[in-house]
């Protein structure tokens, strides 16, 4: 399969997927959380919210794009909050992605088709780079178009698909590993340049989206990627190989922070100045971990229950009645469900798990991207 022919269908799989906010009438925002707090009261017969644990989508995310647009309306950037206390740097914290190049579509589209867009055109890009970088290492065509299916509609991503920072922090990882295997492959000096150049800019990408956590994953996998192909390098090329090898990727990592310095800076200034500050020791850290029976979750997601189910099939009646009790959500996880899920789904695990197993150079990296809790 080209390139372009799995462009084509993971863009139509995409949009079936998405077809009910794409053209319908169901917005891409949980709305009927304001149900929760008064003056707003359900419409007759409605139910409770859908997924009440997904406030922020609402109460942050949805306002930051909403001082987004009123801020380039005025011809301003948007950069600041007057209506938090006295005022709130907005674009400090980093996940109103202030600086992402991608957070333009909220400025240009009418806000409800925007969160759709964004999300619909990560996705597909989650999934053509995949299958660019999955062909660049001798994939088939038809392995490299699993792989990007299973990238770009992994559990991971499902879970947390009205997250918008989230999903630019997380998928530009295929692209950074393919901007460091062409640095290992080249000896042309200009070549490597503009690798170099483009490199530092993918790099910046998850940094400007603003979700620092995911961030730090995709670095630290580019990272193990790095070390990888370094011992390619250093028997194809020997020692002096080796030096320009790490000394290219450091230039990448140099530059890349110079472009992300406007997110970046302002962040690590007011990291130490939030509620959440005094929240981080090793301890409460340890304490709010993953257990061991979150393993579970790699292969039944909803193994713990579902926030967003409102009903269960009782075996007496044989029907699905209401659930009552526990804000009228079926979920008994220790943690957040949105926040907490790791299913990556069946047939990428399965097949991770048969990978060391199979021939080339990258099944030992390739391996290890199993996520564990």
């Amino acid at each position: 399969m080209t390139t372009i022919r799995f462009a084509l269908v993971l863009a139509l799989a995409l949009f079936v997927w998405l077809l009910p906010s794409s053209v319908g009438r169901t917005a891409f925002v949980p709305f009927d959380i304001l149900w929760q707090y008064p003056p707003h009261t359900p419409p007759a017969g409605q139910g409770p919210p859908h997924n009440h644990l997904i406030g922020d989508m609402l109460y942050e995310n949805y306002m930051w794009k909403v001082l987004l647009r009123r801020a380039v309306a005025e011809g301003q950037w948007p950069l600041w909050n007057p209506h938090s206390f006295c005022g709130h740097p907005i674009y400090a914290t980093g996940q109103a992605s202030t600086f992402y190049p991608l957070n333009a579509i909220f400025a240009i589209l009418p806000l409800p088709h925007a969160f759709v867009v964004f999300t619909g055109l990560h996705l597909w890009l989650a999934g053509v780079l995949t299958f660019v970088f999955l062909r660049r290492i001798g994939v088939s065509g038809f392995g490299a178009a699993v792989g990007g299916l299973s990238f770009a509609f992994c559990g991971f991503f499902a879970m947390r698909l009205i997250w918008p920072m989230l999903l630019g922090s997380a998928i530009w990882l295929p692209l950074m590993l393919l901007c460091l295997l062409g640095l290992a492959g080249s000896s042309d000096p200009r070549r490597s340049a503009l690798i170099i150049a483009a490199g530092a800019a993918v790099f910046a990408l998850p940094l400007l989206a603003g979700f620092f956590e995911i961030a730090f994953y995709a670095y630290f996998a580019a990272g193990l990627y790095t070390l990888a192909l370094s011992w390619r390098v250093l028997r194809e090329r020997r020692l002096a190989g080796l030096v320009w090898f790490w000394a290219q990727t450091l230039a990448i990592v140099a530059v890349a922070v110079m472009l992300a310095g406007p997110q970046l800076l302002p962040f690590l200034e007011v990291k130490d100045r939030n509620i959440r500050a005094a929240q981080a020791d090793y301890e409460k850290t340890v304490a709010r971990a993953l257990r061991a029976e979150h393993v579970l979750e790699l292969l039944v997601p909803d193994i713990f229950g579902n926030p967003a189910r409102h009903e269960r099939f009782d075996l007496r009646e044989r029907r699905l009645v209401p659930i009552e009790g526990r804000t009228n959500h079926y979920f008994f996880g220790d943690k957040d469900y949105s926040e907490n899920g790791h299913y990556i789904g069946l047939l990428p695990f399965f097949l991770a798990m048969l990978s060391p197993g199979v021939r080339g150079r990258h099944r030992a990296f390739l391996a290890g991207r199993v996520p564990v809790p």
